[in-house]
């Protein structure tokens, strides 16, 4: 394992999230190098460990992706300690999903009226099926939920400006992936924060 250099990180749980294993996967390689029970930033320190038993050196680990654990965090700071971290796509667009939906309960909270004016209906399905739309991927938007996001688009309310970012940040994602480029990926995301 002497070749590693940049690793993810996650954990898994059985069916009723109460036993955790951390697993360690070779980005480069594709392939799975290590897995233990737990998710603490001991399971870090085993992952280093057996690094070493097998030929590899924690200081060559360059890079790792992981979720937003601060378990994560202090395990690759103490065992990991040349490693940058980045965090996994799914988590930040999840937390970006969180706002989006934040911003929508908010709008609907501090004046209803308002917002079914702006997505002129009143009709709970229709607001049911925006709420839906709002998460899913336009690919799979049904005929209700097509409908009710081509009103939010038009409207001028915080959820439509919230949905537009979380897009946007699921797009600087999918080109970062298609050009395969940091430098273009950094420019994305800075683009996107500004």
């Amino acid at each position: 394992m002497s070749e590693v250099r940049i690793v993810g990180i996650d954990e898994a749980s059985d069916k009723k999230g109460h036993e955790y294993i951390t697993v360690v996967h070779d980005l480069a390689q594709k392939r799975l190098l290590f897995a233990c029970a737990g998710r603490d930033h001991e399971t870090l320190a085993a992952f280093a460990q057996d690094l070493t038993d097998h030929g590899g050196n924690p200081a060559s680990v360059e890079h790792v992706c992981m979720d937003m654990s601060g378990a994560y965090r202090k395990g690759v700071t103490a065992s990991l300690p040349r490693a940058e971290i980045s965090y996994d796509r799914f988590h930040v667009i999840a937390l970006a999903n969180a706002a989006m939906d934040e911003a929508r309960r908010q709008g609907m909270r501090a004046d209803a009226p308002a917002v079914r004016r702006a997505l002129g209906t009143t009709d709970r399905k229709v607001l049911k099926s925006l709420m839906w739309g709002m998460r899913k991927n336009p690919s799979a938007w049904s005929d209700k939920q097509t409908q009710a996001m081509d009103w939010l688009q038009h409207a001028h309310l915080r959820s439509a400006r919230a949905w537009r970012l979380k897009q946007a940040l699921r797009d600087v994602y999918a080109q970062a992936l298609r050009s395969d480029d940091a430098s273009q990926a950094e420019r994305l995301l800075k683009g996107w924060l500004s």
